[in-house]
This record gives structure tokens, C-alpha cells and sequence, in this order.
């Protein structure tokens, strides 16, 4: 946490919360328990990456997500903007 609030960021990116679809080679997933205590280490917004499904939004933005970095779900999604708008919505605030 103190490297990577050293530069003083606006936001974290967090991950992968799941296994990627687009990488062979990625870190160790930390999962939701992960997610939800890094959120806690820190007042910066967190957005979550890394093997997210438009299923598993709610549960990561519950986790204290401000948001989702997605790339798979997106560009391997039958209707590309139908994907977006999706992910959208399910990022607003209750």
C-alpha cells in the first residue's frame, strides 16, 4: 500500500480480483476477501480487475469497488456495446 500510494494516485487498480481471460501470465488472484481489505487500507477509490463477469459486478462493487476495469467480458461479447451498457449500469450507485 505505501508504494503504491507513494506517488500520490487519485485511484487504485486492484487485481486480479478472478482469473483473466486475457492473460497467461498474471499475479495471484486475491478474490473478493482481498478486494475488501485493501478497500479497507485506504481512502483512494479502488477499481477492481481482472477476470471480472458482468455476473460478478454487484458482489465486487459489495467488496468496496468504486468500479471495474474489465477487457475480456467486453471484447469477447457478442454485442460489444450491449457489454458496455451493461457494465455501466451496474456500476452506478444504488
Amino acid at each position: 500500500m505505501r508504494k503504491a500510494t507513494a506517488g500520490k494516485p487519485d485511484y487504485l487498480g486492484f487485481g486480479p480480483i478472478f482469473t483473466p481471460g486475457s492473460k497467461q501470465d498474471h499475479d495471484p488472484v486475491v478474490g473478493l476477501e482481498g478486494l475488501r481489505a485493501i478497500t479497507g487500507l485506504t481512502s483512494l477509490p479502488v477499481f477492481a480487475i481482472g477476470g471480472i463477469q458482468i455476473d460478478q459486478v454487484g458482489a465486487v462493487m459489495l467488496a468496496g469497488a468504486k468500479g471495474v476495469a474489465v477487457i475480456s467480458a467486453i471484447l469477447k461479447a457478442p454485442d460489444i456495446s450491449r457489454a458496455v451498457k451493461a457494465f455501466l449500469h451496474r456500476c452506478e450507485p444504488a
